[in-house]
């Protein structure tokens, strides 16, 4: 019996063990994309309907305005935020040409951009020439220089403007769509590391609304166009948006079972998920339905994303930093406290079955030298054939 216990306990801290590294992942930033933060109602809704203060506020600036208003930065460094900008190299009269940038034709503008950057002072996630892959490959783009050479010059000089201009607070964030079922792949516009702090992807489960479409979980939005991204870079990942359809499925399912399983278990590697929080081609705001919105509470609430602990905040802390690093060597130390824990419950477990076999020894020695008829006289009756 005791080693039967003792069996099944081990192999509870083994299955412990060999899980560790996806549940080692940490704390896992979630953000929302508002329309513009400058706007004092939408980032009290956001508090209001998540019941706390979002580690990280995404929105979205074209080159025809700077890379963020005074009032924009003003309104996330009060709520003691993060701000993630998407800065879309495109004006009211359509793309930019990334020859143009790269041949420095918007120098001035960049430059402009980088001292604000600097001015701010703090880490500042910028999401250059979102979704490149899309533009190049199922869009027709208005740029007639765009491919993926010319997107690499871009970034790169865009990124040295900043440098010299001594803006190292920018953390600049790569983040094509996912590959579209391989039409529309990505890895040919990798900047390189040295260009790049976090990588990122964009993905939505677009339900069925369109017809020929199909529900689709966030760990199939995501998967195939994950592992590509691994096999790319050892960056830092985050999904720099994502949402679901209500038409199709359950919106809160999808939300529960993809953010709190299938992101540790299939996407260990993202430290940030940022939740597209608006109605655009889709309902795909949290609140598109009460059952969504007491779901994506439930996340936001659950240890994994809510960095108002202790502990979630200072991972949160290590995880916001300028690289993964530190964020490995924090899932190092959690894997090696969880196998000290199991070491000692296993010393402690062979203690207990040493200790237990010499006291049933002992007590069967006893009984059999204080009542030897009685043991006699019950084999006896056990075994009528005996005469």
């Amino acid at each position: 019996m005791a080693y039967r216990a003792a069996a099944r306990l081990l192999g509870v801290i083994v299955a412990l063990l060999v899980a560790a590294p996806a549940r080692a992942q940490g704390h896992v930033a979630l953000g929302i994309s508002v329309r513009d933060p400058a706007q004092p109602r939408q980032l009290a809704r956001t508090v209001q309907l998540t019941g706390g203060r979002p580690p990280l506020v995404m929105w979205y600036q074209s080159w025809s305005e700077p890379l963020f208003w005074p009032a924009q930065i003003a309104a996330v460094k009060r709520l003691g935020t993060t701000p993630v900008v998407t800065w879309d190299p495109r004006t009211p009269a359509g793309q930019i040409p990334y020859r143009d940038v790269a041949n420095g034709l918007h120098d001035a503008y960049l430059r402009d951009a980088a001292q604000a950057a600097r001015g701010y002072g703090r880490p500042l996630y910028v999401r250059l020439g979102h979704e490149m892959n899309l533009i190049l490959t199922l869009y027709r783009s208005d740029d007639p220089t765009a491919t993926p050479r010319t997107f690499i010059a871009a970034w790169r000089h865009v990124v040295s403007v900043f440098r010299q201009a001594g803006a190292t607070n920018v953390r600049w964030v790569w983040s094509p769509n996912v590959d579209c079922d391989g039409r529309c792949p990505f890895a040919a516009f990798y900047p390189g590391d040295a260009w790049v702090d976090w990588v990122a992807l964009d993905g939505y489960n677009a339900g069925t609304v369109v017809p020929g479409t199909r529900w689709t979980r966030l760990g199939a939005v995501f998967g195939p166009s994950y592992d590509a991204l691994e096999r790319l870079t050892r960056k830092p990942m985050m999904i720099g948006e994502t949402s679901s359809s209500e038409t199709g499925g359950s919106k809160a399912s999808w939300i529960l079972h993809g953010l709190l399983r299938e992101v540790p278990e299939r996407l260990p590697r993202v430290k940030a998920v940022i939740w597209f929080d608006r109605a655009k081609e889709q309902q795909w705001q949290i609140d598109s339905s009460p059952e969504s919105l007491r779901a994506f509470r439930t996340v936001a609430h659950s240890p994994l994303y809510d960095a108002r602990s202790a502990v979630g905040a200072q991972r949160a802390k290590r995880m916001l930093g300028p690289g993964g690093k530190a964020s490995r060597r924090g899932h190092g130390r959690d894997l090696a406290v969880l196998a000290g824990v199991a070491g000692i419950l296993v010393a402690g477990l062979v203690a207990v079955v040493s200790v237990w076999r010499s006291f049933v020894r002992r007590r069967r020695a006893w009984s059999r030298a204080a009542t030897p008829r009685a043991y006699e006289s019950l084999e006896t009756r056990e075994r009528p054939g005996l005469p």
